[in-house]
């Protein structure tokens, strides 16, 4: 005799918790997706709101706290952390702000802002190095007539980085394989070798290695920008700019400068 095993019915107690279970767990799992989405909405708005989320344009990621700008720096006043006037928040909506202005140019980290005397012109420089601006007025020539003189010493031990006008030196000092000809004194010194410093408001160029001696123990590197006709002066945009340096001189220290002379610009 074939005995075939009976499947056993579900009763009606037991087809309710199935169904009371099954509606438990969708519920669960609708419950951990609305917390996941809220989550990652929250986050990307979040992101978006600091400035600090990639765009998909491929253009350079720009954040607040890469920018050391101060909210209001006034002429002669040093900021962020100057011992005069100065804001130590450096995660402003401001200085966001300005850096989106000016996408181009972003100063390093904890770097000071500073604005000359006369307001025309601004510039970085680190926060360890001392700045000096014995800027004035004064009458130049002896024929009475006032003119505004710059005269900024931006320094650290024996590194200083100075811009003075009026003071000018020849053209010469100035002359590399792509210069225009010049027929004057030194024309025919060509500076082989040196460093380019694409600037806010410029390109400049220095030696890659200065020759040139200041009694008693100073190298002297000469600053030189280019003008419309691709000739290079030793005037910048505010004076003539130069660098001290011991003999035994560290690079970094020169990029540092360099960095200083990035960083000025025309307001």
């Amino acid at each position: 005799m074939n005995i075939k095993p009976v499947k056993k019915q579900p009763n009606a107690s037991e087809k309710f918790e199935t169904i009371r279970f099954n509606k438990t767990h969708t519920q669960t799992a609708l419950i951990i997706k609305t917390v996941l989405i809220t989550v990652i909405v929250f986050y990307l708005g979040y992101r978006m709101s600091k400035g600090s989320l990639t765009l998909p344009t491929g253009k350079k990621e720009i954040t607040k706290k890469s920018v050391a700008v101060s909210p209001a720096v006034q002429p002669g006043v040093e900021s962020p952390s100057g011992s005069q006037e100065g804001d130590e928040n450096l995660d402003t909506d401001v200085a966001y702000q300005q850096a989106m202005a000016n996408p181009t140019y972003i100063p390093p980290y904890g770097w000071k802002k500073y604005i000359t005397k006369d307001q025309k012109y601004s510039l970085y420089y680190p926060s360890d190095w001392m700045l000096d601006d014995q800027s004035k007025d004064v009458d130049l020539y002896n024929d009475g007539k006032i003119q505004f003189r710059h005269d900024i010493s931006i320094s650290k031990g024996t590194y200083v980085f100075k811009s003075y006008n009026p003071l000018a030196w020849g053209p010469g000092i100035c002359m590399y394989p792509d210069s225009p000809p010049f027929d004057g004194p030194g024309g025919g010194d060509i500076t082989e070798n040196y460093v380019e410093v694409k600037g806010n408001d410029g390109t400049y160029r220095r030696p890659e290695q200065s020759t040139y001696q200041v009694p008693p123990s100073k190298l002297r590197w000469f600053i030189c920008k280019k003008e419309d006709n691709n000739a290079f002066t030793s005037v910048s945009v505010f004076g003539s700019t130069w660098y001290d340096t011991p003999p035994s001189y560290d690079k970094n220290m020169l990029i540092i400068m360099d960095q200083i002379l990035e960083s000025i610009k025309k307001l």
